[in-house]
């Protein structure tokens, strides 16, 4: 019972979270193109790298009907690359095709001193970013770590929603696992119980049945006997009438 009550507590607990994040994140009424934040893969640890590096330019729509929009643009002509040590968002997040172009040439690093050094040396477009969210950007443009943006905290929330989800799941499973083992254990007691149930009937039928038993031999026994007194006293009887009638009859 125990296992059952805390599988469940821990189910309830994550349900309830896993729903008021999945509120927050909720596509609004009002919104009629979805934003591209909501559209990327990104793993665990480069939110705040891709939230700083792009901004609130992901809230933009990947749909080019949307007054703010990303458009799909072929590969940049020629050869670009980043920074040695650099390596392109584009091999790290899935995104749609609208955003190759600016994955290819913003670059994770992890020496803030490098890409410091680095950026006067930057192409028109590029950007190297860190895990915890500094940017150092071709034109100068410098976030300093640890400055937290809506899109990172979004994508965040997201991940974390992916988490809860994956652990819901086995709450889920774990928590139905335990409850068919309490019902299960349950079934057992009561019919355990319903079997002693039915020995101890059986046992107080079977003893009455044999004190009944008894007592009707005894009182058979009993009739039998004062049977067989009666029989004998009246047979005695009958010897002493014929002894006293032989008696007076040789008188």
């Amino acid at each position: 019972r125990e296992r059952a009550t805390a599988a469940e507590a821990a189910r309830t607990g994550l349900a309830a979270e896993a729903h008021a994040l999945g509120e927050v994140l909720a596509v609004k009424d009002n919104e009629q193109w979805p934003r591209m934040v909501d559209q990327l893969v990104v793993p665990p640890g480069l939110e705040a790298a891709l939230g700083a590096a792009l901004g609130e330019e992901l809230d933009s729509a990947a749909d080019t009907s949307a007054a703010r929009h990303w458009r799909d643009l072929p590969p940049l002509a020629g050869s670009q690359a980043l920074p040695p040590g650099a390596e392109p968002l584009a091999a790290l997040v899935q995104a749609p095709p609208a955003l190759a172009r600016a994955l290819s040439q913003i670059g994770l690093v992890a020496d803030a001193d490098a890409a410091f050094a680095a950026q006067p040396g930057l192409h028109p477009g590029q950007a190297l970013v860190s895990r915890d969210g500094a940017v150092w950007r071709w034109d100068g443009y410098t976030i300093k770590a640890g400055t937290q943006t809506a899109a990172a905290v979004r994508l965040q929330q997201r991940n974390r929603l992916g988490e809860l989800r994956r652990r819901l799941a086995a709450a889920t499973a774990e928590a139905e696992a335990a409850a068919a083992a309490r019902s299960e254990a349950e079934t057992a007691e009561r019919q355990g119980r319903d079997a002693a149930d039915r020995l101890e009937r059986t046992a107080r039928t079977e003893a009455e049945k044999a004190e009944r038993t008894a007592r009707s031999e005894a009182e058979t026994a009993e009739r039998a006997a004062r049977a067989t007194a009666e029989a004998a006293e009246r047979a005695a009887g009958a010897e002493a009438e014929a002894a006293e009638a032989a008696a007076h009859a040789d008188a």
